[in-house]
């Protein structure tokens, strides 16, 4: 997966407000997988992956339903944010990059 940057955070942050919050976490973890793949394919091919991108979170959100950002500082949103730091940070732990 490419490294994050605060659009990613924002992209897969409007994915989870699309969800109900109990699929959060395992939404984020699928959408960091793809990033995962599609890095491996745009490295192996120099090509971006067909329907992931080009290994970033944004490229990998592309194709799911989001959620209109709301203001800053709206808790949901927030909370969001966490779970999807929270969920970069577990794979990273666990060497997938």
């Amino acid at each position: 997966m490419r490294p994050v940057i605060l659009a990613d955070l924002e992209a897969v942050a409007s994915v989870l407000l699309a969800a109900p919050k109990e699929h959060w976490r395992t939404l984020s973890l699928a959408i960091i997988e793809a990033a995962r793949i599609a890095d491996k394919y745009r490295k192996n091919t120099g090509k971006r992956h067909p329907h992931w991108g080009n290994g970033s979170l944004v490229d990998a959100v592309q194709s799911r339903t989001r959620a209109d950002l709301p203001r800053p500082g709206d808790p949901q949103y927030l909370s969001a944010v966490q779970c999807v730091v929270s969920a970069v940070l577990e794979r990273r732990d666990h060497n997938f990059r």
